[in-house]
């Protein structure tokens, strides 16, 4: 039955048969929205399903039954793909960020004063206030001091709990307390 419609849609393409297709191959879109949003914990399935389906489309428009290719390995590059680049339009770092804090040269890009209240000539650099802290310390305080967020915000872009978000703060703060006798 499915080879039929696989032969008949790649002969004479219609909508009704890539509509068969789609529903025929659902599964494994909605089986691929499951696995990604398992490690994204600020998304649930249904938030990437409609781009793992945009893919699904994607794919069997392209695909070629004659190649030997069985399509749900196809498919799977296509949905993975359309999920990747929904995320990629989600994200509010950029990649040069993203690549930044991955090389630990995050303080290249922080030059902000850590105390405000302070005159100019008694403010150490960003550089020498950050130095040693991990990278999620350093992105919670340059959120929290430099662009004014709330922790519940910091939270929801970290896709960690406002708790945690606060506890790496209070880390980071015991660290910069004890910079003179130990690093973090």
């Amino acid at each position: 039955m499915i080879d039929h419609i696989w032969t008949t849609y790649h002969n004479t393409p219609t909508t009704q048969r890539r509509n068969e297709l789609v529903e025929r191959y659902l599964y494994l879109a909605e089986r691929t929205a499951r696995l990604r949003a398992r490690n994204l914990p600020r998304y649930e399935p249904a938030d990437l399903l409609g781009a793992a389906s945009l893919g699904l489309i994607r794919a069997i428009e392209r695909f070629d039954p004659t190649r030997g290719v069985s399509f749900p390995t196809f498919a799977w590059y296509y949905m993975n793909g359309a999920i990747t680049d929904q995320l990629r339009r989600d994200d509010r770092l950029p990649d040069s960020m993203r690549r930044r804090i991955k090389s630990g040269a995050i303080r290249d890009v922080l030059h902000f004063p850590l105390q405000p209240d302070l005159p100019d000539s008694r403010r150490r650099s960003s550089d020498d206030e950050l130095e040693g802290l991990p990278p999620l310390a350093t992105i919670v305080f340059y959120a929290r001091y430099w662009l004014g967020h709330s922790f519940h915000d910091i939270a929801r872009f970290l896709s960690v709990t406002e708790a945690k978000a606060r506890d790496i703060h209070d880390h980071a703060i015991t660290c910069l307390r004890q910079r003179s006798t130990t690093t973090c």
